[in-house]
């Protein structure tokens, strides 16, 4: 995420069909990095899901 100058934050994750284990990435973008984030997901990884939502709240509390 060097290139949108943002961090990632990663869950470990478990498919509730399918049981399977993966990594869940969370970036917080601007509309204006959208395409950019897509270009660079879909060149690492062309079956990854990403979901996008307008305007969340994001409350950043440091040490809780």
């Amino acid at each position: 995420m060097q290139i949108l100058h943002r961090g990632v934050t990663g869950y470990d994750a478990e498919g509730m069909y399918t049981r399977n284990y993966t990594k869940v990435l969370l970036v917080v973008i601007t509309r204006d990095q959208t395409s950019i984030l897509r270009q660079i997901v879909s060149s690492i990884d062309k079956k990854a899901f990403m979901y996008c939502k307008k305007r969340p709240v994001v409350i950043y509390y440091r040490g809780c």
